[in-house]
């Protein structure tokens, strides 16, 4: 058999295999074109494992083996959290190429934008600092990705459940400089050789100009903008379209292709993204960074209040539609105009106390119980903790004329206190309303 039935063959042939006495292969976990990568144990120490196994085609391409041999080594000595441990490379008596990793069981990032994007920005930002933080330690160490990709990011968990994010697959990484612990093809790839994947390719990769760390770091922002938006920054099916308009064009700024996007990201995406790579963050951590800026200017936008926590005309509406299911209350327009600036619950209450039926009147913070009589009419101080009035104040709101229709009342004394019994829990239902209203509002702003 030859081909892909071949190679699916050939690697199904591998499982329960020992490999140089030391890891056993137990289930396949990827297959590619490349290769396949597998699940295994090492023997020894009964340790889980990804063992990834190189198709026997290419085990002849001189330039393929020295790339895997690097990218062994490169994993063994990057000691970092959030990178991929390489525990062992090394090839069979039988001509099996391997190599024995960290294994990781969870999703690509790839997978998990596909299913969750476009992710808010706290979880943007928990996504970002990690790799951010894998890079710098690469690149502090004269090594670039040069292939940086979500499906190159697994996201799982450890044994306590934390979420762990790993960078994982070094197999195009490029030395900036000579490393004295890697010396196998430290110059495989030509000037003016374009590796990558297309769209997270920067410019200078794509014309095969001489890289640096801020390579990477535009491939971080494309990845960054997908995670925002769930789209891409170019999106088209044609791969030569894609990489003429990345050498050409600056990307499209994203609030305005995406109005949901906050205008305070256009600038950390437009610097991550930009065709210099001059005027790109210099580091991972840069563009970390004035990203965490941007999103605490975000929060703090979003945690003020973007209009009143009453809306005087929504309550307007709601007092006019509460009057007229009210048989026995009837509220005056025109008090509603001048009623004072006071708090929402002296407001009601003062608008109450106008009512044409005395029986509504009562002091907003005394006691239930404490009724005043019908023979007098309450101060403002009773209704309000405002200073008080003078004369010639009370004598603008005809309380003479206000107080003969108290005298004039022939209410009994049980009517009253029902109907004030009535009258507060109408009030606490329109308060509660209101509540529940001044929420509805605020989740909106804040979702």
């Amino acid at each position: 058999m030859s081909g892909k039935t071949g190679q699916i063959s050939y690697f199904n042939s591998l499982l329960g295999k020992l490999l140089n006495q030391t890891y056993r292969i137990d289930s396949q976990v990827a297959l590619g074109g490349m290769g396949a990568v597998f699940r295994g144990v090492q023997v020894s120490t009964n340790e889980v494992v990804a063992i990834k196994v190189i198709s026997p085609h290419l085990t002849a391409n001189s330039v393929f083996v020295k790339r895997f041999q690097r990218e062994a080594k490169v994993g063994s000595l990057l000691s970092h959290p959030n990178i991929v441990k390489v525990h062992e490379f090394g090839e069979t008596p039988e001509g099996i190429l391997f190599m024995a990793m960290e294994f990781i069981e969870g999703k690509t990032l790839d997978e998990y934008i596909t299913h969750s994007s476009p992710l808010n920005v706290m979880r943007a930002l928990e996504i970002l600092r990690p790799l951010s933080e894998a890079l710098d330690t690469a690149h502090k160490r004269n090594i670039l990705h040069r292939d940086l990709k979500p499906a190159n990011v697994l996201l799982a968990k450890d044994s306590q459940g934390k979420e762990v994010i790993k960078l994982v697959d070094f197999g195009l990484v490029k030395l900036l400089q000579p490393d004295s612990e890697i010396t196998a093809g430290s110059n495989l790839t030509a000037m003016g050789e374009a590796c990558g994947t297309p769209y997270y390719m920067s410019p200078e990769q794509i014309i095969g100009q001489q890289l640096g760390p801020t390579a990477d770091i535009y491939s971080l922002g494309i990845i960054l903008y997908q995670m925002l938006t769930g789209k891409m920054p170019i999106e088209s099916n044609n791969v030569r379209q894609i990489l003429a308009i990345k050498i050409n064009q600056d990307p499209p700024v994203a609030s305005q292709k995406f109005p949901f996007i906050p205008k305070v990201l256009d600038v950390v995406l437009q610097t991550a993204l930009s065709r210099d790579p001059r005027k790109r963050y210099q580091t991972a951590k840069e563009l970390f960074d004035n990203f965490q800026k941007a999103v605490f200017e975000i929060s703090l936008e979003y945690s003020q209040a973007t209009q009143p926590v009453l809306d005087q005309g929504m309550i307007s509406e709601l007092r006019q539609e509460y009057s007229i299911s009210q048989k026995d209350l009837s509220f005056s327009n025109n008090s509603l105009e001048q009623t004072p600036n006071l708090s929402p619950i002296a407001e009601i209450a003062t608008i109450n106390n106008t009512a044409t039926k005395p029986s509504n009147i009562i002091a907003i913070n005394s006691p239930i119980t404490q009724v005043p009589p019908l023979n007098k009419i309450p101060q403002p101080s009773e209704i309000d903790s405002s200073p008080s009035i003078n004369s010639n104040s009370m004598n603008s709101m005809n309380s003479d004329s206000f107080s003969r229709e108290v005298h004039q009342s022939s209410i009994s004394p049980r009517e009253t206190s029902e109907k004030q019994v009535k009258f507060l829990i109408i009030t606490v239902g329109v308060l509660f309303g209101l509540l529940i209203i001044t929420l509805a509002l605020y989740l909106t702003q804040n979702p």
